[in-house]
């Protein structure tokens, strides 16, 4: 299956949003919620970019044999832009679907504003567990793969072991904090239809 740029993802998604949005002024003023809901997946989109950069930039700096033997970027010339690049298309993928997870719980279309309110959940619980995993890990090596060690030694193995424990608590933390978000947003739809 051919890959298609990054780029080119990022535009079809534009293009789709646009396109809704130009369907949906077919409905009276009143009706029209579309250009409502797709702001706020562009703006949960740029966000997941933007988050998905910062940490692929921070952790590479820790631990570039993550990337290397994990990711299997080449290092050398190119390695930074490679990492970015892959922040950027982990980061949109989680912001496209948490923020579309969102706008589904989200209980009136015509507010699709709130659910932009509750993006920083997962984006909070994302950057803490984050941390939080790596810097337990880096403490006490928790984790331990034969493999690396033999491979890297002993200190370049802990990093590369910390890096993915940081890893693991991004996407244990976002997912706690898009399920805070969804319960927040239920419970809204239960006040709004008391």
């Amino acid at each position: 299956m051919p890959e298609f740029p990054f780029a080119w993802r990022i535009s079809a998604l534009l293009l789709f949003s646009a396109a809704a949005v130009a369907l949906d002024r077919r409905h009276p003023p009143e009706q029209r919620t579309r250009w409502r809901e797709y702001s706020v997946l562009c703006l949960g989109t740029s966000i997941g970019i933007v988050f998905g950069v910062a940490v692929d930039s921070i952790t590479s700096s820790i631990s570039p044999d993550y990337f290397v033997h994990g990711k299997w970027i080449t290092s050398g010339p190119g390695f930074r832009s490679q990492v970015l690049l892959l922040g950027a298309k982990a980061g949109s993928s989680a912001g496209v679907i948490g923020t579309a997870v969102l706008l589904i719980a989200n209980p009136h279309p015509k507010r699709a504003f709130v659910a932009s309110r509750l993006i920083w959940l997962p984006v909070v619980g994302a950057a803490s567990l984050g941390s939080l995993f790596g810097v337990i890990q880096s403490q006490s090596g928790l984790m331990r793969w034969s493999a690396e060690h033999a491979l890297l030694g002993e200190r370049r193995a802990l990093l590369f072991e910390t890096v993915w424990a940081a890893h693991l608590g991004v996407y244990v933390g976002a997912l706690s904090g898009l399920t805070s978000a969804v319960v927040l947003l239920r419970r809204t739809r239960m006040k709004i239809s008391e």
